[in-house]
């Protein structure tokens, strides 16, 4: 069951934050575009977060919207605290049936919070993401 990722490489993947990012919006997992859900401008990725600088004519004239969403708005990492890498890490062990406990104990995450993460990952369909063998480029990428 060779599929090019072990859990080594996706640490080591995970660590250039940007890499990270854009190879899970080619793969659908984060948005590629964003609305403001102040004024439903466009919004510009920095880092990751989405930003809006849109110009809104209002009661005292001009202002820039500034609205603010972070990069996990709307995907399945939006509602956890943990590092994107410390989830792949979780998903990853998850897969190959590692036991809650060995999970909690080498990411130094509280045994809680990976019992829900593991409860949440069995009601979602797990992104083919992790699931698949990468393609070419993204095996270079991982030191396959």
């Amino acid at each position: 069951m060779d599929s090019g990722f072990n859990l080594v490489r996706i640490l080591l993947f995970c660590e250039d934050e940007e890499k990270m990012i854009k190879y899970f919006m080619q793969r659908g997992v984060l948005k590629n575009t964003m609305n403001c859900p102040k004024c439903d401008g466009q919004m510009k990725r920095v880092n990751s977060f989405w930003r809006c600088w849109k110009l809104i004519k209002g009661k005292k004239g001009k202002h820039q919207c500034q609205g603010v969403v972070s990069i996990r708005h709307k995907s399945w990492f939006a509602k956890s605290k943990l590092p994107m890498k410390t989830i792949m890490a979780v998903t990853y062990m998850m897969l190959y049936n590692y036991e809650r406990q060995a999970i909690a104990w080498e990411l130094d995450v509280n045994l809680e919070t990976i019992t829900n993460w593991l409860g949440f990952l069995r009601e979602v369909n797990i992104p083919t993401t992790i699931r698949t063998k990468p393609q070419e480029g993204e095996r270079a990428a991982l030191g396959a």
